[in-house]
């Protein structure tokens, strides 16, 4: 039995059905919830991505509600990876309740309809904006900015080998900003302390640590640097 779209009068003769609509009407009405394009930030240095991602949907200005939450997201980054840019633009897609894959090679997603047993294929361009914005790591290493120093002392041969493990290990999270060669030894100079003391006693070492005021935040609470003595 020929069946005709209520909206646009088209009869079911070679197109596909979404319940009693035709598929080019059913995505006609999605269209305002379905993102035309995903502003994707990058940081230039490491290749990472900021994953509170803008989505910017077809309609032409977001909802002020929508601008708030954006701003309280918390911003996280995170490796590039394919798997990743399918992630980041599936998820405007599961809101809108959208079941599909982004299909990376033609830029386009790939979903379909399931209406009443009937399941429609259909296809959604979407443009990838790329916005470069260094992360806060790489902003810091190049600015100079460090929390800890790692002093390794003693043996000459052992301080070279811990020197070449801690700067392997702590560029995974974090950086270092600059090593310091002396006679009595080296100093690693750490972008983020938090992981110091961890690594150490991963090593089976001991440190000896101390606190030097850098500054204030804005609140008022002190800065410390904290600077961690290991002998080797």
């Amino acid at each position: 039995m020929q069946r005709i779209c209520p909206h646009c009068g088209k009869a079911n003769d070679n197109i596909a059905f979404v319940g009693e609509i035709c598929l080019s009407c059913a995505l006609e009405r999605k269209q305002q919830s379905l993102p035309s394009s995903v502003s994707i930030v990058r940081c230039p240095t490491c290749q990472r991505l900021r994953t509170n991602t803008n989505l910017n949907r077809s309609t032409k200005h977001l909802s002020q509600r929508y601008d708030k939450k954006a701003l309280k997201t918390k911003e996280e980054w995170v490796n590039y990876t394919p798997a990743r840019i399918k992630e980041i633009v599936k998820k405007p897609f599961e809101k809108a309740k959208m079941p599909g894959e982004y299909d990376i090679e033609l830029g386009v997603w790939r979903g379909f309809f399931d209406a009443g047993g009937e399941r429609a294929a259909y296809t959604w361009p979407i443009e990838i904006k790329w916005e470069n914005n260094s992360c806060p790591r790489c902003s810091r290493s190049t600015s100079g900015y460090f929390e800890g120093i790692i002093q390794l002392r003693g043996d000459k041969k052992n301080i070279e080998k811990y020197a070449q493990k801690f700067a392997k290990k702590i560029s995974k999270d974090s950086f270092i900003a600059k090593v310091v060669e002396l006679d009595e030894g080296v100093d690693l100079y750490v972008g983020s302390k938090a992981d110091i003391p961890k690594l150490v006693r991963y090593e089976g070492l001991k440190f000896f640590r101390s606190k030097t005021i850098s500054g204030e935040r804005r609140d008022g609470k002190r800065l410390y640097r904290d600077t961690f003595l290991i002998k080797v």
